[in-house]
């Protein structure tokens, strides 16, 4: 992680820098300083995926 940003990529709080190092969580190539930003940044990156055809058939099938 040496030389890349010392802040949450979701929320931009500092990560934590301890003795051994920071704690983070990897998300992809990016870090995030806990649990909850990382299932927000996952959420975020699912939502904004493109939804296939048969995909889409599904969820119409489901409301109907």
């Amino acid at each position: 992680m040496s030389g890349q940003e010392t802040r949450c990529a979701f929320c931009g709080e500092p990560l934590e820098l301890r003795l051994i190092g920071v704690v983070a969580w990897k998300v992809g190539k990016t870090f995030v300083c806990n649990e909850f930003c990382e299932d927000s940044i996952l959420a975020e990156k699912v939502a904004d995926r493109p939804v296939s055809q048969s995909e889409n058939q599904i969820t119409e099938r489901a409301f109907r």
